[in-house]
């Protein structure tokens, strides 16, 4: 059952009086900053400057665990693969890891920096931290051990495990080994440092800076720049006056989803670099892919707005 199907039978309604009519969550009394879909599609993790996390039921539309502990504003949430654990960081220097079935805490983890993001390793058994200063380390979810340390802003594990994709301070685009904290391999320097995304497959990266001009791929595994990525600006747009401040790449690696200063959410085709479909949103706020692309989702303000994307919206 896909979860256009579950929205529908719950008797979830698009909300007519929001520009691009998308499904609405409602339940944060804050700015919602980070949203992070499930393995399986079906439930849908968001958090923000209220310090609460909230899990949806995509099957019937309700928040169905409320999870507390954060101090401060959360900056980003992470499922491990089999969706077992959840985990959030936040700008108090903490990272909470709950049991994703019955909310039960399952470590704190105090960090050295305020935290930008998180990547549970697929198994649970770790968490990747990048710090907002740059200070980065992976931990042992076992006993709250330092495995080891890097440097990165961003951070995510690869699906098997092996490998994170990382961006720093000074610019790069690093892949390490899980291991052993060694770099495999590294991109040129970019003015900015990078955020990241990769697909399942590890054939394709993507990095944004929230400046205008820097959204960028590159193939694996040599981190070769894809020259061109960044297709034309849909008609009315500048695409040299868009910043990107947030995006998620789909498991396959073919859909890209932006939220970009001009206030645009956009869907881009990959292989193409064309604009398949784009969505009015209030604010340049922070977006999921649902793991088939089938669901974009967006904190946008103190809600959490879904749109449903059709096979031809998606590049199938």
């Amino acid at each position: 059952m896909t979860v256009a199907l579950w929205l529908v039978l719950a008797g979830l309604v698009k909300d007519p009086l929001l520009a691009g009519s998308p499904f609405v969550l409602r339940g944060h009394t804050d700015a919602v900053t980070a949203v992070a879909f499930s393995p399986d599609g079906r439930r849908l993790a968001s958090a923000g400057r209220d310090a609460v996390v909230r899990v949806w039921s995509l099957e019937t539309g309700e928040c169905v665990q409320t999870l507390s502990g954060p101090k401060r504003t959360v900056s980003s949430l992470s499922f491990s693969l089999d969706g077992a654990r959840l985990a959030a960081g936040d700008a108090s220097f903490q990272v909470h890891t709950w049991d994703a079935v019955s909310g039960k805490l399952v470590r704190l983890v105090l960090h050295s920096d305020g935290v930008e993001e998180v990547s549970l390793s697929p198994d649970g058994s770790l968490v990747a931290v990048a710090g907002q200063g740059g200070s980065g380390a992976v931990y042992s979810l076992a006993d709250g051990g330092t495995r080891f340390s890097l440097r990165a802003e961003s951070v995510r594990f690869s699906h098997d495990g092996a490998t994170l994709l990382t961006g720093n301070r000074a610019g790069e685009v690093q892949v390490i080994d899980a291991k052993t904290g060694a770099v495999l391999r590294k991109s040129a320097a970019q003015l900015h440092p990078p955020s990241v995304a990769w697909d399942a497959k590890e054939a394709l990266a993507v990095t944004w800076t929230g400046v205008p001009d820097e959204l960028h791929a590159y193939r694996l595994p040599k981190l070769e720049a894809l020259p061109g990525f960044a297709p034309k600006a849909p008609k009315g747009a500048d695409a040299r006056k868009v910043a990107t401040g947030s995006a998620a790449l789909s498991w396959d690696g073919r859909t890209l989803a932006t939220a970009s200063s001009d206030r645009l959410l956009r869907v881009w085709d990959v292989p193409t670099r064309a604009v398949l479909t784009s969505f009015p949103i209030d604010r340049q706020g922070f977006v999921a892919l649902s793991p088939d692309a089938s669901w974009v989702a967006l904190g946008d303000g103190p809600l959490v707005k879904l749109w449903p994307l059709h096979a031809t919206d998606a590049g199938r």
